[in-house]
């Protein structure tokens, strides 16, 4: 059996009214983490950050000043938004 060990960062929930009164471009996704094989996009600086709300594991893009808020893939139990750091 193969393990890998990570490091996940715990997103703090964030109310959806005060994401639909910030800038869209504020506003990143968080996309579901990658099948065995490698994270995409090679060699760019993702994070892997735990929604609050429903703990699906977030595999987001992080470049300073890009994002304030991010959104979980896992909307099966509706939209969730978290932040962090």
């Amino acid at each position: 059996m193969e393990r890998k060990t990570i490091d996940v960062i715990i997103g703090k929930p964030v109310d959806a009214k005060e994401v639909e009164k910030a800038d869209k471009s504020q506003v990143g996704e968080g996309h579901s983490v990658p099948p065995k094989g490698g994270e995409v996009g090679g060699r760019l600086d993702w994070r892997y950050v735990e929604c609050p709300y429903c703990r699906a594991i977030n595999l987001i893009w992080v470049e300073p000043g890009e994002f304030r808020y991010y959104w979980c893939w896992n909307t099966l139990p509706g939209k969730h938004y978290f932040t962090f750091g």
